[in-house]
């Protein structure tokens, strides 16, 4: 399971032509993103 997720990630990042890098940073902000809508909406 983890090989099959690490070739669709590099196939998604070959097919988009980003970097390693970049991928990080969207999956961060994603991240970031859904933990304030979480926050906002369960939370507070």
């Amino acid at each position: 399971m983890l090989g099959w997720h690490k070739n669709l990630l590099v196939r998604i990042r070959d097919e988009m032509g980003i970097s390693t890098y970049t991928l990080t940073w969207l999956a961060f902000i994603k991240g970031l993103g859904f933990g304030l809508l979480i926050y906002h909406f369960f939370i507070s």
